[in-house]
């Protein structure tokens, strides 16, 4: 699969009139090697990826530079064929949460009082219902992304800071 994060890169850059001597500094790299990350002659490095994404505030580049190196715990893509204005990303959200609910409610049904591994049927259906479970997530991230595109004061590191400490302060972590 070739990569789109070089072009990604390269679209938010001319899209936002900076140059790549400007987009090097952000990503702490020389011009001359920003200049072989856009035009795909080198690989660019995770934490590469992650200064500029944080410093430009452009989640869907560190969205998409995580699934195409299978970063993270469960790959998670972006909806480049959705619209991505934020109230239609919310509608979408409401709808998949009210799906991954009743999804949930269906995955306590069929793991009540199970002991030992499940038959092919349930396995399929603990699939189905996990599926609609996951579709959350992506809707979640797509909502973070679009929100970050329309709000320049809406920076994801802020949520990862606020959500940690609300999982502290719930003890659902140290």
């Amino acid at each position: 699969m070739k990569s789109r994060v070089p072009d990604l890169m390269k679209e938010f850059r001319v899209k936002s009139g900076l140059s790549q001597t400007q987009m090097a500094q952000i990503g702490g790299v020389s011009q001359s090697t920003y200049a072989r990350y856009e035009s795909k002659q080198a690989n660019i490095p995770t934490d590469v990826v992650r200064r500029i994404a944080d410093q430009l505030n452009f989640p869907r580049l560190a969205i998409e530079h995580n699934n195409e190196n299978n970063l993270g715990f469960f790959k998670t893509l972006y909806l480049d064929k959705v619209d991505d204005h934020y109230l239609i990303v919310l509608y979408r959200m409401v709808k998949e949460l009210k799906e991954a609910i009743t999804a949930t409610e269906k995955i306590i049904e069929l793991l009540l009082n199970k002991q030992g591994e499940l038959t092919e049927e349930e396995l399929e259906e603990l699939y189905k219902q996990e599926l609609q479970v996951a579709d959350v997530r992506t809707c979640m991230n797509m909502h973070w992304a679009s929100l970050a595109k329309y709000f320049s004061q809406f920076k994801i590191k802020v949520l990862e800071k606020l959500q940690a400490a609300r999982m502290k302060k719930k003890k659902y972590c140290s």
